[in-house]
């Protein structure tokens, strides 16, 4: 998922290490591949705890993709995503939302709540208008006034964020995030442009049969 951008030449520089903690995922066009993987998760899942579970993960990976370009790209260019040397005993994560907040919009909810999934009270100020749950929807609409419609009223569990007084669906939500970050990496020189506008296609895509070691194997 690799391509050539104007940046590939400065991003060997900045990887220091090949990952070995994460399971063969070992590149950022490789998490962004995760991030697709859960967010087709996040769709075609029935069951609440199915989806609880899958969106914690999309917010996961969609915030630390944030570390893990970081972690790729040279020093020069890790200045000028997030405002300070690298060498500076400094947490990007502040500048890099900062910068980069109009190109990834959902990016600091995101932070919020995989940092909250992790320590589960933040240290870092926390923002009490973001919030992140389930719900149930009703298909067709529940009508109180229309008893004889109820028995065949379907739930239809989901999740949504919420920032202020705007709620998404969170499977929206997050594919707008992944949407974005597909458009910084190829920038970046961390994924071929010709893959900046593939969609999911959630009609065929199963995540149950997906091969993802057969798409790992290609993304560097």
């Amino acid at each position: 998922m690799t391509g050539s951008g104007s940046r590939t030449g400065a991003r060997s520089a900045g990887l220091r290490m090949k990952a070995s903690k994460t399971f063969d995922i070992s590149s950022p066009s490789g998490l962004l591949l995760k991030l697709r993987y859960d967010i087709a998760r996040l769709k075609k899942s029935r069951w609440t705890p199915d989806i609880r579970y899958a969106a914690f993960d999309c917010a996961v990976a969609a915030w630390h993709l944030s570390d893990w370009l970081l972690a790729s790209v040279s020093d020069d260019r890790y200045e000028e995503l997030c405002g300070h040397e690298r060498r500076v005993r400094r947490s990007p994560a502040k500048g890099f939302i900062e910068r980069n907040s109009a190109r990834l919009p959902g990016l600091r909810e995101c932070q919020l709540i995989a940092n909250t999934g992790k320590h589960l009270i933040l240290a870092m100020p926390d923002d009490p208008s973001v919030s992140a749950g389930t719900t149930v929807h009703f298909s067709p609409p529940f009508d109180a006034t229309d008893p004889a419609s109820w028995a065949t009223i379907k739930t239809i569990p989901g999740a949504y964020v919420q920032s202020g007084s705007t709620r998404l669906d969170a499977v929206e939500f997050f594919s707008n995030l992944e949407r974005a970050w597909r458009r910084v990496l190829a920038e970046e020189g961390h994924l071929d442009q010709a893959l900046v506008n593939e969609e999911l296609d959630f009609d065929v895509f199963d995540p149950l049969s997906f091969d993802y070691q057969e798409c790992l194997s290609s993304q560097e």
